[in-house]
């Protein structure tokens, strides 16, 4: 199915964004070159947000017959990756929702997908850069709160940081 073809709330517009320089991967790099081997196909793949050191593409995949969407996340000399299955665009408005240690700051990236329907997202009084359907920011962990915030043209969706995903209580 297109992306065009979706309904909004589901739909992943920049994976249909004409292909660029700027989405080429920089596959010299193993964890690279591993991400774009579970792609469908490695043209497919979108850099999706550029902000800072932080760049992140999204591309297409299929696991165990499941519709997916791969997300990588390159910074300075580090990365991360995840997979996620597309229903949960349409299940709760978000997907591939990481948090990790930023390069240099004692805080915590929060980074995720969201469908077109999303115009903002903001954690607690923080908000996110929102780039072709990808959100990233930074959050203090003594102000790091329990959800996420959605705006969309229709009104406002939360989304609950799973227990695993909260930083731990006390000094870092």
């Amino acid at each position: 199915m297109s992306e065009r073809d979706r309904p909004v709330a589901e739909r992943l517009s920049v994976l249909e964004r004409e292909r660029s320089n700027a989405d080429d991967l920089p596959d010299y790099i193993p964890s690279v070159a591993r991400f774009a081997q579970r792609l469908r196909d490695p043209s497919a793949a979108r850099l999706a947000l550029a902000a800072g050191p932080h760049r992140v593409w999204v591309g297409p995949s299929e696991r165990n017959g499941v519709e997916c969407v791969e997300v990588l996340h390159r910074q300075a000399n580090a990365g991360s990756g995840c997979a996620f299955p597309r229903h949960l665009l349409a299940e709760h408005g978000v997907g591939g929702i990481t948090v990790s240690a930023a390069s240099g700051d004692p805080g915590r990236v929060v980074k995720g997908v969201v469908p077109d329907d999303v115009l903002a997202v903001h954690v607690g009084d923080v908000h996110a850069v929102l780039s072709d359907n990808v959100f990233l920011l930074s959050v203090r962990l003594d102000a790091f709160p329990d959800r996420i915030v959605f705006l969309t043209a229709t009104g406002v969706r939360e989304w609950r940081f799973p227990v695993r995903l909260r930083p731990p209580e006390g000094p870092s």
